[in-house]
Parts: C-alpha cells; sequence; structure tokens
C-alpha cells in the first residue's frame, strides 16, 4: 500500500489559486499550511516505516492533522 501526503491543493483543486494567495498574504493560513505539511510528512514517514512510531502516537499526529485541515478549510472557504 502506497504511502501518500495529502496535499491541501490535491483535496481542494478548485481552490487552487486562493491557497496560493492565501500563503502569501494571510501568515495564518501560511503558518498552518506549514505545520500541516510537516505533520503531513511526518505521518507518511511513519506509515512508510522509515520512522518508528507507536500507534498511539501516530494517531495523535492524524487527529492534528484533521484539526489542522479544519482550520485551513475554514480560513479558506470564508476567503472563497
Amino acid at each position: 500500500m502506497p504511502f501518500d501526503q495529502h496535499p491541501l491543493v490535491l483535496e481542494f483543486p478548485q481552490h487552487k489559486d486562493i491557497i496560493r494567495q492565501l500563503r502569501n498574504e494571510n501568515a495564518q493560513f501560511a503558518e498552518l499550511f506549514e505545520q500541516l505539511q510537516e505533520l503531513d510528512r511526518e505521518i507518511v514517514r511513519i506509515e512508510s516505516g522509515e520512522k518508528q512510531a507507536s500507534d498511539a502516537y501516530l494517531d495523535i499526529l492524524r487527529k492534528q492533522r484533521t484539526r489542522l485541515r479544519s482550520g485551513l478549510d475554514a480560513i479558506l472557504h470564508q476567503a472563497a
């Protein structure tokens, strides 16, 4: 099973331009976006076996990713 990152742009391709604009103009969005990217990379490293971690820790990371994505989604839809 492949382990892929889940970039925000792939989840919301119709908002690609807005995402780019928000990353450049909205400091809160940019910070959350970068946190999401790093968290997503960490999850993929664990899921692929590149890095070892407990299932409980992986579950915590996944929940953090969901919260970050929700925050970004709210800002994104406000701007759209």
